[in-house]
């Protein structure tokens, strides 16, 4: 038996595939886009083939694999164009052994008809919170703490404050002004 391995002859008319950069030159449509090849200057069409949706923007470098019977765009070099995730089921960002962070310039924004937060310890550090609600419902099963340089609160209506017992503190004056107030 021999160890002799048969070479093959190999079809000179059969293109390898060549994979490398390009920029956006036009978007044609979701799905196409024409890019100009960084090696050898050549414009062509190139179809998304991407894991995740994104719209690209002209002047956008992508890694793109072609023959000579089509482009297919795999990859974002230097994009500016938007990024989609999305999922038809339910979806999960997990980090089994760190955090995840989520960062955006400009901002982030969630929208949802309903957001869940549940954690053991929930720190919110900001320069100024606004919360606009219709109506709002807090249970507290151990301590309530508020630390603030100064308290405003203004009702519009009716007040009721109710405890087993309640002391008010002051290092300087209390006022209490109505048109009556009734003690005991």
């Amino acid at each position: 038996m021999s160890n002799a391995v048969a070479r093959l002859p190999v079809s000179s008319t059969v293109a390898s595939p060549r994979l490398g950069p390009a920029t956006v030159r036009a978007v044609l449509d979701a799905e196409r886009v024409t890019v100009e090849r960084a090696r050898d200057g050549v414009v062509r069409e190139a179809r998304l083939a991407m894991p995740m949706r994104y719209e690209p923007v002209a002047g956008d470098v992508l890694l793109v694999i072609d023959d000579d019977d089509a482009a297919w765009v795999i990859g974002v070099i230097d994009g500016r164009g938007h990024t989609h995730v999305e999922a038809r089921g339910p979806l999960t960002l997990r980090s089994r052994e760190s955090t995840v962070a989520i960062e955006g310039h400009q901002g982030i924004r969630l929208e949802a008809p309903e957001v869940s937060l549940r954690s053991a310890v929930w720190e919110l550090v900001t320069e100024r919170a606004n919360l606009h609600a219709r109506s709002l419902h807090q249970r507290v099963s151990e301590l309530l703490h508020t630390h603030a340089g100064t308290l405003h609160t203004l009702v519009r209506g009716h007040s009721l404050q109710q405890s087993k017992a309640a002391t008010v503190l002051t290092d300087e004056k209390l006022v209490l002004n109505g048109k009556a107030i009734h003690l005991g």
